[in-house]
């Protein structure tokens, strides 16, 4: 089963040097809006013309927030990073290794964008006795094997993903997008009687607690893992280091503020407060002494 995680449809990256998109054209009376019990920052906004510019648009439908207009949820932004809704690939098996329920696929749609990317405090991860999860990207494949010694659940240990009904493996930085195929080797005939589904997902490691045996035939794995376990986002303003930022008329970073080069390896950067200074950088006015 093939499960594409590429992100952001609708949405354009810019690709100059000195493009940073189409900039607020409304003016913000606050550093801060709501949406639900979600608190969003400048440099995001929801709705057009609330953002410094348009990548970080976001859309607040019925006290949820979204992502522009597709349909990823956005739990939580912060200085650096951003947390969103989950999904979790899924395949089901009957006892003779037909399968049981349509293939879950864990597509979210198809786009790469400025300014995020896939955190490093992400791990991929597969549950279940007869999986082999392989995920690729640019430039990037890496793989997990996840089986049960002798076909018993005796291997399984709570708490442990180290290949014996749970393995995990690490991304790079400055990830835009991935592709998964789980391979099930023998459609789970063998452990078919304690682990009859297979697994996949991307989420934030410590959020994810390996239970076990619970967790190989847990009817409700995948809606746990959508409910407790967010995608980590980086994210960065433009495409550009902060020496060159500097010299454009849209350097983002405000009085009392530095700027700080994103760490993902695709450039950008984002603004912090100088010590003795608090506030938003981004918007007006700025940083202030305490």
């Amino acid at each position: 089963m093939e499960i594409i995680f590429d992100y952001f449809h609708n949405q354009k990256m810019q690709t100059g040097p000195k493009a940073m998109g189409n900039r607020r054209v409304k003016v913000r009376d606050s550093p801060f809006e709501e949406c639900g019990n979600v608190t969003v920052p400048y440099p995001f906004g929801i709705g057009h013309g609330c953002a410094l510019d348009e990548v970080f648009q976001l859309n607040c439908s019925t006290s949820t927030l979204y992502i522009g207009e597709s349909d990823i949820q956005v739990y939580a932004i912060s200085d650096a990073e951003m947390r969103i809704s989950n999904m979790v690939a899924q395949n089901c098996y009957s006892k003779s290794g037909v399968l049981s329920l349509p293939e879950v696929p864990a597509r979210i749609s198809k786009g790469s964008l400025q300014p995020y990317s896939f955190s490093t405090l992400n791990r991929f991860t597969a549950i279940g006795c007869d999986e082999i999860p392989v995920i690729t990207g640019l430039k990037f494949t890496s793989a997990c094997v996840s089986f049960c010694f002798d076909n018993s659940s005796d291997s399984v240990v709570e708490g442990r993903c180290m290949g014996e009904g749970c393995c995990q493996t690490e991304i790079p930085k400055g990830l835009k997008y991935f592709d998964t195929e789980l391979i099930s080797l023998r459609n789970h005939k063998d452990v078919w009687y304690f682990s009859p589904c297979g697994y996949a997902f991307l989420g934030e490691a410590n959020r994810f607690h390996f239970r076990g045996l619970p967790d190989l035939n847990d009817t409700n794995f995948v809606k746990r893992i959508m409910d407790n376990v967010p995608i980590v986002l980086d994210w960065a303003i433009g495409n550009l280091t902060c020496v060159e930022a500097r010299e454009h008329k849209d350097y983002a970073c405000l009085n009392n503020s530095q700027c700080v080069d994103s760490d993902t390896g695709l450039f950008g950067y984002r603004c912090s407060c100088d010590p003795g200074y608090k506030g938003n950088p981004y918007i007006s006015p700025g940083c202030q002494g305490n």
